[in-house]
């Protein structure tokens, strides 16, 4: 028996011998309560109302009897629309929007619909039937069907829907759409969309859905769900057709224990909007099919402890696919090094494909003060699992061609440790000790500043390149320098070179490439560009802040970050030539012009010959305090204050690795290439012998 045969039977079944009813005689607008609107009368406790008013729409604004069954254009061809504006309809067997004709069912103004079912669509296949919710509350003890010989359309706005079923496209060859841009559906069953017929259900924000199950394409219908803000909380999300059934995630937060089934796989892709596998931290989402991840999507993982039955985690049963997702952590206790969570235990042995943002396999990463480390290849071969580890410094980045740290006590001198390139403290800059790596450089926006005169490995010709520093500042006004190399080559006309600032407390930076007006501009006349990050960028707010510029010299090359992350992109191809120039370069003040000058503190100031790696730069902001590791005390390679023969086993474990990881293997790169290899070790030999301890 199909879904129509059925509810006829039910309807026959149900109804027995009907009370009087009462039919809708004023063509025009008028109010449920006033009589001679109906044929013999208001419809009293237990009668039907039959409404065919032509299409203007009939108010109820007060609260009626409890009724049978209403009807909304109950004739072939009929019109009939009702609004329930404050008031309260209330019916014990069904309401009928669109019966035999077409009904429209407005709610709004704190309303109240009561019944046992509510039908839109309903008995010809002419009909049609729809609804508004602007405000109030549809309570259905039974089913919600759209669209059962006819078609039927929903759109809901605000209040509240409580039913037992919904059933989006009930009949055959009949279609019903369900739009939900605010408030909440809630579906103690199931919600089928795409019964025997079309359905298609879209929720917006603010929405909130929840439900047992849902059940698209469900007995040879077809159905799409598209998510794309709001929530959505469901045991099971399930289609019984592996072609007919879609659903879509564009935005939103979705919380489901099982997508798919074992007999019917199901494929989610989040394209967008976060996925949170279980809000109570004792479930996980199962994925019975491919899970992709794409870029604007982000994976929140809750944990209240370091056990699978208290962390969310997915558990996939098809292929794994992360195209730069973003993963973020909620752990809800003090973790300790060494507790590790299952992101995602892969199923199969197919490995995972591609990386969360900027994580690729073995990198760490900063969450809530604590670091941790991802693994792609855990588990049992491909399962994705974070560990919480203990924090430390982290690598320089290859390709570094200045390093100033600031970490002197005394002395009016900045060292450069890459290649000598030392620089004069101008302006007495206060030492500001134990901030933010070590020590600091503090200036009073006035005339304090590093001085660096010229020297090659500091100009940038045409290739690509990066600056970063961190910064700590509260004055948000005007241009504020944090790095500057500039010169003009044909004053007072032109300018070239490069600088990183702060635009009224944003990220920027400079480009110049030779002659041309000093009013900047992407513009071939002008001689620079300004590029300003926007808002994301602000950092002026008191803390310590890490801000960086990469710029690859192609169209849509630069990048701007701030805290590790990718805050906004720019254009260097404004300025395709050289920014090589013999000018020196001043920390926290212009080479160009005056003013300008940085009120606050700058740290770790570091220039690189090519554009960092997203992750790289995640990576120095993640060391947080403890910085880039340097040595201070070449051939100490086992950490305990003395050069020899302890240190050999170290030594040796570095130059199997290859790896300069830690403080110590730092002090095994003797020639200071940034790798750790064969050259060091006639280097290293020599220091042993000359042995004794580091000064």
């Amino acid at each position: 028996m199909n879904f129509k045969a059925a509810l006829v039977v039910f309807l026959s079944a149900a109804s027995g011998a009907p009370g009087q009813v009462r039919q809708w005689t004023n063509p025009g607008a008028g109010d449920w309560f006033v009589a001679s609107n109906w044929n013999t009368g208001v419809p009293a406790a237990g009668e039907s109302g039959f409404i065919n008013n032509g299409g203007t729409a009939q108010i109820i604004s007060g609260t009626t009897p409890l009724l049978q069954t209403v009807y909304l254009a109950s004739v072939p061809g009929s019109t009939g629309f009702l609004d329930v504006i404050g008031g309260e309809l209330s019916t014990s067997l069904v309401i009928h929007v669109g019966d035999h004709g077409t009904g429209h069912l407005n709610v709004d103004n704190a309303s109240t619909i009561a019944t046992m079912h509510l039908r839109f669509g309903t008995n010809n296949l002419l009909s049609f039937g729809s609804m508004t919710l602007d405000d109030g509350h549809i309570d259905v003890a039974g089913s919600i069907g759209l669209g059962n010989l006819g078609d039927a359309a929903v759109t809901h706005n605000g209040g509240v829907v409580d039913t037992a079923v919904l059933t989006i496209g009930e009949g055959t060859n009949a279609s019903g759409t369900w739009v939900s841009n605010g408030g909440e559906v809630n579906i103690s069953s199931t919600l089928y969309v795409g019964y025997q017929g079309s359905g298609s259900f879209t929720q917006n924000a603010p929405t909130a859905v929840n439900a047992s199950t849902v059940l698209m394409a469900g007995h040879g219908g077809s159905g799409s769900y598209q998510l794309n803000g709001g929530t959505l909380t469901a045991t099971r999300i399930l289609r019984n057709s592996t072609t007919l059934g879609n659903f879509s995630m564009d935005g939103g937060r979705l919380d489901v224990d099982e997508f798919g089934s074992v007999t019917t796989n199901f494929h989610l892709t989040i394209n967008g909007g976060t996925i949170a596998p279980g809000d109570t931290f004792t479930q996980m989402t199962v994925v019975r099919g491919n899970f992709t991840q794409n870029a604007a999507a982000v994976y929140e993982l809750d944990a209240n402890l370091p056990f699978l039955t208290t962390q969310d985690r997915l558990v996939v049963f098809g292929a794994v696919t992360i195209n730069d997702g973003i993963l973020d952590l909620k752990i809800n206790y003090a973790p300790a090094v060494g507790n590790t969570f299952e992101v995602i235990n892969n199923d199969g042995a197919d490995p995972v494909v591609g990386t969360f943002a900027g994580l690729p396999e073995g990198a760490t990463f900063l969450n809530a003060g604590q670091l941790w480390q991802i693994t792609y290849v855990g588990g049992d071969g491909n399962d994705v699992f974070v560990t919480a580890v203990e924090p430390t410094c982290v690598d320089p980045p290859a390709n570094m061609v200045a390093w100033w740290p600031f970490d002197e006590h005394t002395g009016s001198t900045s060292e450069e440790l890459i290649s000598g390139n030392d620089g004069s403290n101008v302006g007495l800059p206060t030492r500001n000790i134990g901030e933010q790596v070590q020590n600091s450089l503090c200036f009073n926006g006035s005339a304090q500043y590093v001085h660096v005169p010229h020297a090659p490995e500091i100009d940038f010709d045409m290739t690509d390149f990066s600056i970063d520093a961190w910064v700590r500042t509260t004055n948000a006004t005007g241009v504020r320098v944090i790095v500057d190399k500039r010169a003009s080559p044909t004053s007072p006309v032109g300018v070239i070179g490069y600088a990183m600032f702060l635009s009224s407390g944003q990220l920027g930076c400079q480009l110049a490439d030779g002659d041309g007006s000093n009013s900047c501009s992407c513009g071939a006349a002008a001689a620079c560009t300004n590029y300003v990050s926007g808002p994301a960028g602000f950092v002026a707010d008191g803390q310590w802040h890490h801000v960086a510029i990469t710029v690859a010299r192609v169209p849509g090359g630069g990048t701007f970050y701030v805290d590790g992350v990718a805050i906004g992109t720019f254009d260097p191809s404004c300025r395709p030539l050289s920014y090589a120039n013999t000018n020196f370069l001043r920390i926290g003040h212009l080479t160009v012009g005056a003013g300008s000058n940085f009120e606050g503190c700058i740290d770790e100031v570091e220039l690189f010959d090519r554009a960092l790696a997203p992750g790289e730069v995640a990576a120095i902001f993640d060391a947080g305090s403890l910085g880039k590791c340097k040595c201070t005390c070449p051939g100490d390679v086992n950490g305990d204050g003395f050069r020899d023969a302890l240190d050999v086993a170290a030594f040796t474990r570095c130059i199997l690795l290859s790896s300069m990881t830690g403080d110590h293997c730092a002090c095994a790169d003797m020639n200071v290439d940034e790798v750790v290899d064969l050259a060091d070790i006639p280097l290293f030999v020599a220091e042993l012998l000359a042995g004794g301890p580091c000064l």
